[in-house]
């Protein structure tokens, strides 16, 4: 695959476009909803603060496109992640994306299972940091992608 024609393969098909930008929405949405409930939605009740009563239904939302998100991520291995890694310029977002995807996931996994609330602390900080990192970064990845896609079709209608 010379470099020249590489760009174009990273473009997702639209059904995979559409449907990470929506899964992934609502992953983000119910994280962040979570993360205020959780933080500044207790009320007080009969033996003290407890969580706000959406808390729970949102939790298992974001869990459920959480893995939906995973699968999704899956299919991107082969056709987007394998062939970018081979572009130099486009690993300094890529790369990033990876990491930010790949530590929630981990992370999620960590806070199911891990018994010990000290773990489960660093897990849970570990796991809401790097999923905002990734709503934050994402923008960048895929303006630095469309990026890439515009200059490599320049290339190609000027040779």
């Amino acid at each position: 695959m010379t470099p020249s024609h590489a760009p174009a393969r990273l473009r997702l098909p639209i059904w995979l476009r559409r449907s990470l930008c929506v899964v992934g929405s609502g992953c983000a949405a119910s994280g962040a909803l979570w993360l205020w409930l959780h933080n500044f939605g207790q009320r007080d009740g009969e033996f003290g603060l407890e969580p706000h009563p959406w808390e729970h239904p949102d939790l298992v939302v974001h869990g459920t496109t959480g893995l939906l998100l995973l699968w999704l991520a899956g299919t991107l291995w082969f056709p987007h992640i394998r062939a970018g890694g081979r572009q130099r310029g486009l690993r300094a977002t890529g790369l990033p994306m990876l990491v930010l995807f790949a530590l929630p996931a981990g992370t999620a996994a960590s806070l199911y299972y891990l018994g010990d609330e000290t773990w489960r602390s660093w897990a849970s900080l570990a796991h809401w940091i790097a999923g905002l990192g990734a709503i934050v970064w994402f923008p960048v990845h895929l303006f630095a992608g469309r990026r890439a896609l515009s200059q490599g079709r320049a290339r190609r209608h000027t040779h």
